[in-house]
């Protein structure tokens, strides 16, 4: 899936191969040399769905940065970061299915890199 951000089109995809963050496990990558977001497709949905907005808020900072005016900054921040999101998925619906199919159930003890 491609999301927009800014000018910047990062790539997400499920990966098969586990995913580590400074030697840890964890359920999600965002590569801001390669505008990629990984995520273990191991993870059940709702893991996967979380993993992926959690990615994609990487992603927005590395492009973006965060508002440093306070808190009405802040929730312009938010809301267009979650109005590209939502603008993106709908423009692709079709391919938003594997993030959301349950895989056999894992521990949710992992770390969302």
């Amino acid at each position: 899936m491609k999301f927009n951000i800014g000018p910047i089109v990062w790539q997400a995809m499920l990966v098969s191969e586990p995913l580590y963050h400074q030697g840890r496990l964890c359920w999600g990558i965002c590569n801001l040399q390669e505008h990629t977001i990984r995520v273990w497709d191991r993870a059940d949905s709702r893991t996967r769905l979380f993993t992926l907005m959690h990615e994609l808020t990487h992603a927005w900072v590395f492009s973006i940065g965060l508002p440093d005016d306070g808190d009405e900054a802040l929730c312009n921040f938010t809301a267009t970061l979650a109005a590209q999101f939502v603008l993106d998925l709908c423009n692709q619906s079709s391919q938003i299915g594997p993030f959301l199919t349950d895989p056999a159930q894992l521990p949710q003890s992992l770390s969302h890199g």
